[in-house]
């Protein structure tokens, strides 16, 4: 699997961006490497611009979907979304792994590289991957890269938490969800993160994944408006301007 040394690797999560993507391909050199929409129906906006898209089985409440997932539908396939988290796809381990071999390891003979069940950055997540590869290392290594999400408004923190899954699993990455953010204990968004913190933030680490050797592709949460702050992240995540152009931000993603 080739990793990650250019822009070829900056991606696009669509439900964040519908209208956008095109105009996203074409400010980016057309060369995205991804999109998603964190479900399993192909929007017509991503052929239209000619980026792939990547379904993902996201849990329980969409294994229904998943039938439209076949041969040629996509390239690649991503497993559920944040599944020691509360909220978000919730699930035992065991689950994760029955999960896994009914919906996405048959994937494989129809030539889908396979994306692990993505976890947060809580401490449990961690330890979620862990249990689910004890439980099965067969699942495990049929893993072509870890699903990663990271949200902190530390730059050095986010590099070295990607260091250690890379260097725990021995696997390439795929950050599915990163941005600027500082939690508080009860997971609300404070004001941790300024403009220009926030700019510096993607500046770091983009140019570090551009660099690392390992990191396959990546999705900053941003595809939305400074007018519409999407899923609970600052709104000095977002990369485009009420009238569709970049924020410093969005330019420091895209170029």
């Amino acid at each position: 699997m080739k990793a990650c040394f250019d822009r070829h690797c900056r991606s696009v999560s669509f439900t964040l961006c519908s209208g956008f993507l095109k105009k996203a391909s074409s400010a980016m050199g057309g060369k995205i490497w991804a999109t998603y929409n964190w479900g399993a129906n192909k929007p017509d906006e991503a052929d239209a611009a000619g980026v792939p898209f990547i379904p993902m089985l996201w849990g329980p409440k969409t294994f229904d979907d998943w039938g439209v997932v076949k041969k040629g539908y996509a390239k690649a396939a991503l497993g559920c979304n944040e599944v020691n988290q509360n909220g978000q796809a919730q699930m035992s381990v065991s689950d994760g792994v029955a999960a896994w071999k009914k919906y996405l390891a048959p994937l494989i003979d129809d030539g889908y590289t396979l994306y692990s069940h993505s976890v947060s950055n809580a401490p449990s997540g961690l330890e979620w991957w862990d249990s689910f590869k004890d439980q099965c290392a067969e699942c495990h290594n049929q893993i072509g890269a870890m699903a990663v999400h990271y949200y902190s408004n530390s730059a050095d923190g986010m590099i070295a938490y990607l260091e250690e899954v890379h260097s725990r699993y021995g696997k390439n990455l795929v950050v599915t969800e990163f941005g600027c953010a500082n939690w508080s204990g009860q997971g609300a968004v404070s004001d941790g993160c300024s403009q220009s913190e926030t700019e510096a933030f993607y500046r770091t680490v983009t140019a570090y994944m551009d660099k690392s050797g390992f990191v396959v592709g990546y999705l900053g949460f941003g595809f939305f408006t400074t007018s519409d702050p999407s899923g609970g992240v600052p709104s000095a995540n977002a990369f485009y301007n009420g009238d569709g152009s970049f924020t410093d931000v969005g330019k420091a993603y895209a170029y």
